[in-house]
């Protein structure tokens, strides 16, 4: 709750400086004074964003480290207190506890943080772009469609990700730490385990940069609907210069924190898999 607090009053912040900034300009067109008080407000928001910032990231860790060490030491206690078959290697235990924990930390806390921050700033500019003309918000809202129907269309075929990769991942580190604990050299067998785990990471990480890049083409279609609307609005003289400018800013704080949000959900298939196995290895070993 504190964490989606930060990030709603950063987006305010973030959001103020460029409407201020709009203002001035129109101020200093129109010779009035108050321009260097609209430029004075937005410097101030721009740097109130600094520390606040700040102080989010330092909760964050600390929030993060608490329970980092309490997933770590309820793992590690149902590891102690359960017994084995002798398929599950100790390495490939070492990297459920460690592995896991770590590779899923990010769902735990700063999601939350990421999606109320960009969330809030998406909102918060849409309501000042449709403040300057509600034709201006068609720019950022026909980008905002674009990458959301780009996004559910390759939404099922990127669940699956990093499901091989990690499988595949603890097997190999139970196997290398077994290794290590007979002293024994590497096979063959293992060092070609390893070259493919290599292989379904990179194919992975491929693959998600491809489904990203394909929402991301949505810059160009809304700068292409901002430059129409703004012609047809200054020819009318519905607009000026000040807005305009400010909604290109806008534009921008709208489809970034989207590229952001869909960015996450495709970085995080790796986590959220291990997060779901963690879950579900809690379950499995809640009756013994």
């Amino acid at each position: 709750m504190i964490l989606c607090g930060f990030g709603v009053g950063i987006a305010i912040l973030t959001s103020a400086s460029p409407y201020l900034i709009g203002n001035s300009i129109n101020l200093y067109l129109a010779s009035d004074s108050f321009y260097l008080y609209a430029l004075a407000g937005a410097s101030i928001f721009i740097i109130a964003i600094t520390p606040i910032k700040l102080a989010a990231n330092i909760y964050l860790q600390k929030t993060a480290s608490q329970t980092r060490f309490s997933l770590k030491k309820t793992i590690l206690t149902h590891v102690l207190n359960t017994s084995f078959g002798p398929t599950v290697k100790p390495g490939e235990r070492i990297e459920l506890i460690d592995g896991d924990v770590d590779g899923s930390m990010y769902l735990y806390h700063s999601l939350y943080f990421d999606i109320s921050l960009n969330c809030s700033i998406i909102i918060v500019a849409l309501l000042i772009t449709s403040n300057y003309h509600p034709l201006l918000a068609l720019a950022p809202l026909s980008g905002l469609l674009y990458a959301s129907i780009a996004y559910l269309a390759t939404r099922k075929r990127s669940n699956s990700l990093y499901t091989a990769y990690v499988k595949d991942n603890t097997v190999i580190v139970g196997a290398i730490c077994e290794h290590l604990y007979d002293s024994k050299p590497y096979t063959d067998r293992i060092k070609l385990d390893i070259k493919n785990i290599e292989r379904l990471a990179f194919r992975s990480s491929l693959k998600a940069s491809t489904f990203e890049s394909i929402s991301g083409s949505c810059y160009p279609v809304a700068i292409v609907v901002l430059f129409f609307v703004s012609a047809h609005l200054l020819s009318v003289g519905d607009s000026n210069i000040g807005s305009i400018f400010a909604s290109a800013i806008y534009l921008e704080r709208v489809l970034s924190p989207t590229m952001s949000m869909i960015s996450i959900y495709y970085s995080s298939r790796e986590a959220s898999y291990r997060r779901s196995r963690i879950r579900s290895y809690e379950l499995q070993h809640e009756g013994h």
